[in-house]
């Protein structure tokens, strides 16, 4: 069986993949490698699978050489086209959790986030407060309402950054604008956001509109990594919610 799954991904890969096992076993040949060194790794993903993995990663235990990128590609395909059947075995475990853990193609982020935050405006606005802030709120007492909690919870994040007039902030996954909203209203500052959810970044360009910000208040559609072609500089930098997710 792992000779075969090996097989059909160096069909994919460009200068081939080894996969090699604990023991030293080796399937495979070429230049791309993925090395599991301890015979536990696949006990542990087999128990719990994605977390599993994912800290098999962080100790070492897996290990991904050559180019990564195109190894994740050919294992994302394969998946795709034997869901099925491989879920049944530890290997395609192990591919389908270095996919779901490492996330590092930009496309698949961009995905998932568009799947879960385009649901729908209104669907949000049913259960979120009105500043449609999607993070976890701060209740100083039991019977503060959502609404006071979140407000709270901003006001923290503020005093924290140590705004002041003239600062030039910029928000890591934005969501729906709560702070960098609130914030260029409360403080006369520069607030820009990004997202990748195209629903958020039409919110917030209404939002701007709508509330006399356009020059103070600015939102991009984009991935974090992207952050370079952005000309304009910050001396302020939050995130509220959105590094966990990497």
């Amino acid at each position: 069986m792992m000779k075969e799954i090996v097989d059909k991904l160096n069909q994919k890969i460009e200068n081939g993949l080894i996969v090699e096992l604990p023991n030293g076993v080796c399937y495979g040949q070429g230049e791309n490698r993925i090395r599991i060194t301890k015979d536990e790794v696949l006990k542990d993903i087999l128990g719990d699978a994605e977390m599993g993995f994912c800290e098999a990663y962080m100790r070492g235990d897996v290990l991904v050489e050559g180019d990564l990128e195109k190894v994740l590609m050919a294992c994302m395909e394969y998946l795709a086209s034997n869901e099925r059947k491989s879920l049944k075995d530890t290997f395609s475990y192990l591919l389908r959790f270095l996919l779901k853990g490492l996330r590092l193609i930009k496309g698949l982020e961009g995905k998932e986030v568009r799947r879960h935050y385009d649901l729908g405006n209104d669907f949000y606005k049913l259960w979120l407060d009105s500043s449609m802030t999607y993070s976890c709120a701060f209740f100083s007492e039991p019977n503060v309402s959502l609404e006071e909690a979140q407000s709270e919870k901003r006001r923290i994040i503020y005093e924290k950054l140590q705004l002041k007039e003239g600062d030039r902030l910029l928000d890591i996954g934005c969501g729906w604008g709560s702070i960098i909203l609130e914030s260029a209203s409360l403080y006369n500052i520069r607030s820009v956001g990004i997202t990748l959810s195209k629903n958020q970044y039409e919110f917030v360009k209404e939002k701007i509109e709508e509330l006399g910000l356009k020059g103070k208040v600015e939102v991009h559609l984009m991935h974090y990594e992207d952050l370079p072609k952005l000309v304009e500089k910050f001396n302020k930098v939050v995130s509220v919610g959105m590094f966990e997710h990497v």
